[in-house]
């Protein structure tokens, strides 16, 4: 990464919020939507089955668990994860 792109980053305190996207529990085959596999319900209006939850990627709650491969596509963006 450019020198000078670090500095700046670092200067006005950016930061890569932990997601979904980067959690080990996520999982985002196509798009921004996917699947939680640490979270379950019952969903009624299909069926009355335990099923898991469907997520946005850019949200997360408190099972979040970092997935190392996930991030390394963070590239030097790493040291700015939350």
């Amino acid at each position: 990464m450019d020198e000078n792109k670090l500095l700046e980053l670092r200067r006005i305190g950016y930061v890569v919020n932990k997601s979904c996207e980067f959690c080990h529990y996520g999982k985002f085959p196509n798009d921004s939507w996917g699947t939680c596999y640490a979270q379950t319900y019952e969903h009624l209006k299909h069926s009355d089955k335990k099923r898991y939850l469907s997520i946005y990627k850019g949200g997360y709650c408190s099972k979040y668990k970092v997935d190392p491969s996930k991030i390394e596509s963070l590239s030097g963006f790493i040291e700015f994860l939350a």
